[in-house]
This record gives structure tokens, C-alpha cells and sequence, in this order.
């Protein structure tokens, strides 16, 4: 049943991205998406769920109309302005439209080629095995938590040459840095920036970046 509060913005009667039973198992409810609203409004995230490939294949090949700009950064405040790093204002590349994510994606590509891929396999292999290990002693795991950050980590560390003793440091940055993403201001984080550059300041904290915090 499509539960219509604003004709402009259908929505999904008893959806949830956040209910556990369609975590476990979101295929019966993929499956009333596809009968009764193949596209509908979320207000839990202020956007629009897309359920058939072939919308979504359209979505994505339609640049003009349906632009990667949507997504961006939080404006860095102009009273703390002069203590954001550079990238704070950079542009992201799955937030930018061709051809100047045709151009980025082509740079990047360079890290990327088989030769390289090759190299990292015996790694790759260790990364996994190790993090495999950890979660059968465990005897239990969260896919995404243990074992998805944990591998994509370990790879993307000797890509890089990183020191993997700073591994914890660098998810709570990468972390950090999406929680800056969004779709419009936010005060709460404009307020986080704010409280955690007058932190950084007065030589209180390591790092520009606000942590995220549970919401």
C-alpha cells in the first residue's frame, strides 16, 4: 500500500531502510516496491528509493537530468575557514558530472591497472585470511564492520604505503569525511567543525575533522 502524504512524494507504506527484518531479509519488500511503487519518497533520508534496474540504469546514464552535484560537502564555516585543510573544499569525484569525472576516473585508473591489481594479490590473500581469523575466534561478525572495512582497509594501506598501525586512525578519518557529506546544511555539523577546530587551535586535538557521533 503507498501511503501518499504529498502527492509529489509517494511513499512506501511501512518501509524502512533501518528495520531490522529488511536488513535480514529485504527482499520481500523489494519485491511489493516492484508491484505497488517502483519509485518512492523516504523522508528518513530526504531522498528517493529506486527499485528496477532498468530506472536505475537510466538514473545513471543521465547525467543532465539527475547530476552526482546533488551530494557535496557541508559549506566549511567562514569563521573557521582559514584552519580547513584544502581538501575540505575539493571537489569529490562521485559528486561531480561528466566529463570532469570522465577525466577523474581516468587519472585514478592509472592505480588501478592489472599489472598493479596482480601485485596486491598475495596481500589481498593475507589481508583476508587474517581477517577471516579474527572473526571465526570471535564466532560471530558484522559482514560490513569485520569484515569489509577491515579487508578494503588492509588493501587500500599498501596501496598507499601506510603505516598499519595507524588502521583505527584512518577509518574514524574516512569516516569523519563522509559524515560531512549531505544534501543541504547542516547546523549540527556546522556546529561539530566549529567545536572541533577551536579544539584544534588550542592544540587540544589532532585532527580538523569532527568525529561523528551516533545519531
Amino acid at each position: 500500500m503507498v501511503a501518499t502524504v504529498d502527492i509529489a512524494h509517494p511513499q512506501l507504506s511501512g518501509f524502512s531502510l533501518f528495520d531490522p527484518d529488511f536488513l535480514i531479509d529485504p527482499y520481500a519488500m523489494v519485491a511489493r516496491a516492484h508491484r505497488e511503487a517502483p519509485v518512492f519518497w523516504d523522508p528518513t533520508i530526504n531522498g528517493w528509493v529506486i527499485t528496477k534496474y532498468q530506472d536505475i540504469a537510466s538514473i545513471l546514464s543521465d547525467s543532465r537530468r539527475f547530476s552526482s552535484r546533488a551530494v557535496g560537502r557541508i559549506p566549511v564555516p567562514r569563521d573557521i575557514a582559514p584552519l580547513a585543510p584544502d581538501f575540505a573544499t575539493d571537489e569529490i569525484i562521485f559528486a561531480i558530472d561528466p566529463p570532469e569525472h570522465t577525466l577523474a576516473r581516468l587519472t585514478l585508473q592509472h592505480g588501478f591497472t592489472k599489472k598493479i591489481i596482480d601485485g596486491l594479490a598475495d596481500h589481498a590473500n593475507a589481508v583476508a585470511e587474517q581477517v577471516i581469523g579474527r572473526i571465526i575466534a570471535r564466532g560471530e561478525c558484522n559482514l560490513i564492520n569485520d569484515f569489509c572495512y577491515a579487508f578494503s582497509l588492509g588493501v587500500i594501506m599498501k596501496m598507499l604505503n601506510l603505516p598499519t598501525e595507524h588502521a583505527a586512525q584512518y577509518r574514524r578519518w574516512a569516516e569523519a569525511l563522509f559524515a560531512l557529506l549531505t544534501r543541504s546544511r547542516s547546523t549540527l555539523m556546522i556546529r561539530w567543525s566549529r567545536r572541533t577546530c577551536r579544539r584544534n587551535r588550542s592544540g587540544r586535538a589532532g585532527m580538523i575533522l569532527p568525529k561523528p557521533t551516533p545519531s
